[in-house]
């Protein structure tokens, strides 16, 4: 045992004075020794609940009325404001059971169930019965999707006087060029893989079962494709997204086929939500690396407000540009719910702010934005100044390395862009509609676990975003894409476009540092497959639409789903009302 170990009495010192020094320091020690004990009980029991708790974030509000017996050593901090005379939540209804009612537009086939002969005769007086058809039970029925081949048919006129001249109708362009899939089909695809998150080896099951066969490698070749049009679409509803006032963005991992590494590699998908009243869209940007370079290249030039998380990699952006950060109150929040087990009586006071600025949002939902406005600035701030005050008084007198010290020093942090919110109407006050719009992402990574290649991060963050737009502004995916998918390509070859894709191609640097040729894009569609994997270049171009003729910006406009959704309800998307599509305000 080593000298400063040794405890023998004769080690002891001798005078009385350095023997209190000596137990001050055995006290600290043991001091130490126990809050790091507790900082490790407090983390095992995190994990544990991480691993085999619930995942839901719900708060009772009567919870913190369970921790009033502890002792007041916070005695000078009132409890927060309760109305009593607001009628209380109401009670949220089960899903019940019952048979839902078959649509009434759908196709009905009559089975005729008739009477055996012995039945057809009066058994007191032997007449013969008249005949009547009632309604029996209604069922459902399904019938397999069928592939079918549509011919074009092109009419060709001749001279028959100098036999020399002929005419020849002319094909509509298409989706794939000289493809043999028609816009029905890879709307089909699209919706199934990016709305249903079906791999292509399940649907090329799925397609010889039903008596037809599409091997995967061919769907993946007719969705690469149709990305290199739709990209035009893509990168008009970014720069609408631009050039709104207010932009959410979250970000989430992919894996991506690395070949010859013998592992796969760390891509990025990033998420961008426009502002809901002005530019209701939802974008994807696919990134080779986890790197913080994809935001601020995909942001540059933007003036508004970016609401996000706390991470660094907006930082840069915030100090450079005009733009102004709005902070989180989800993300605030759940630092609290995290620690409800470890700190119950300062997490669940937490909770009940958090719950009371949720509560007037909710109320404020319909309201409109000079409405909004003055509530948030009449009731909300009020009781925001009173909670900074508890998180004031409260952050010196905390353990350091614990999860309520975690959630309160979180919050003084972004304090200052958290209740930015209030400035305007139309600002709100989370970000989870950008954690929501990269769901479909998560579900689908799990099924279609990785990315074949960059160039497939980029085709589906390309049809992710028509998918999850649709979506977010209620229309039906398929019908939606069937009718993109057929005037796209007409507005891809107007001669007008091709001069602002050259362009646009003009400024596109591949990784390894070159340029693309321009001599060798004399097409659209040369243009387009190198804007597919390089969209910044176009819808930096497309956020001045004076450099577009108007009859081109007009059918551009036509082609967004909350435009298109106004000149087709038919195809409005129902939803069960439990169902939160992506999106959708918090």
């Amino acid at each position: 045992m080593s000298a400063d170990k040794d405890t023998r009495p004769d080690s002891f010192p001798p005078d009385i004075a350095s023997c209190h020094a000596m137990l001050e320091g055995v006290f600290q020690s043991l001091a130490e020794k126990e809050q790091r004990i507790g900082q490790l009980e407090e983390l095992v029991e995190t994990l544990i609940r991480e691993r085999l708790g619930r995942k839901s974030e719900r708060y009772a509000p009567n919870q913190i009325a369970l921790f009033t017996t502890e002792p007041d050593d916070d005695s000078s901090i009132a409890e927060p404001p309760y109305e009593e005379d607001s009628p209380p939540p109401a009670k949220r209804r089960r899903g019940g059971g019952g048979r839902r009612r078959l649509d009434e537009n759908a196709r009905r086939v009559e089975w005729i169930h008739r009477l055996r002969e012995d039945q057809k005769q009066c058994p007191k007086c032997s007449a013969v019965l008249t005949i009547a058809l009632v309604e029996g039970k209604l069922c459902w029925a399904y019938q397999p999707a069928e592939i079918f081949g549509v011919q074009h048919m092109l009419e060709k006129g001749f001279c028959n006087c100098c036999q020399e001249h002929v005419e020849v109708a002319d094909q509509p362009p298409s989706m794939i060029e000289k493809g043999a899939a028609d816009a029905s089909l890879l709307s089909h695809l699209t919706t199934s893989k990016q709305g249903d998150h079906l791999p292509l080896y399940r649907y090329e099951e799925i397609s010889l079962r039903n008596g037809w066969w599409i091997p995967r490698s061919t769907q993946a070749g007719w969705l690469q494709q149709t990305a290199v049009t739709a990209v035009i679409l893509y990168a008009w509803m970014a720069s609408r997204i631009l050039q709104g006032k207010l932009i959410g963005t979250d970000a989430t991992g992919v894996a991506v086929l690395n070949p010859g590494a013998g592992q796969v590699r760390k891509g990025t998908v990033w998420t961008y939500c426009g502002q809901r009243e002005v530019c209701p869209y939802l974008v994807y940007d696919y990134w080779p690396t986890g790197e913080g370079e994809a935001p601020r290249r995909f942001l540059q030039g933007y003036e508004g407000y970016l609401q996000a998380d706390a991470a660094t990699v907006f930082d840069q952006i915030y100090l450079q540009g005009p733009v102004l950060e709005v902070a989180c109150a989800a993300h605030m929040r759940r630092y609290f719910y995290k620690a409800r087990h470890s700190s119950p009586r300062y997490a669940h006071r937490g909770l009940g702010y958090f719950r009371q600025l949720y509560l007037l949002e909710r109320e404020l939902a319909d309201a409109a934005d000079a409405d909004r406005c003055a509530q948030r600035r009449s009731r909300a701030v009020p009781l925001l100044e009173e909670f900074k005050a508890w998180l004031d008084e409260l952050a010196p007198r905390l353990v350091p390395k614990t999860e309520i010290t975690t959630a309160v020093g979180y919050s003084l942090n972004q304090w200052e862009a958290f209740v930015r919110y209030c400035d305007e109407g139309w600002l709100m006050i989370d970000n989870t509609r950008s954690e929501r719009a990269l769901r479909p992402i998560a579900i689908g990574r799990s099924n279609w676990m990785f990315f074949g290649s960059d160039g497939g991060g980029h085709t589906g963050a390309i049809l992710y975003s028509l998918v999850a737009s649709c979506k977010a502004n209620r229309v039906h995916p398929y019908h939606y894409l069937q009718d993109i998918y057929e005037r796209l390509p007409m507005i891809r070859e107007q001669a007008s476009l091709l001069p602002l894709l050259q362009e646009a191609c003009g400024e596109v640097r591949f990784p390894d540092g070159t340029r693309p040729n321009l001599a060798a894009l004399q097409s659209p569609l040369d243009c387009l497959r190198v804007l597919k994997d390089h969209p910044r270049p176009l819808v930096e171009r497309l956020r001045d639409p004076s450099q577009l003729e108007p009859p081109l910006v007009a059918e551009l406009t036509a082609l967004l789903p909350d435009h298109w959704h106004d000149a087709h309800p038919e195809y409005h998307l129902e939803i069960n009302r439990r169902t939160r599509l992506v999106g959708d305000a918090a």
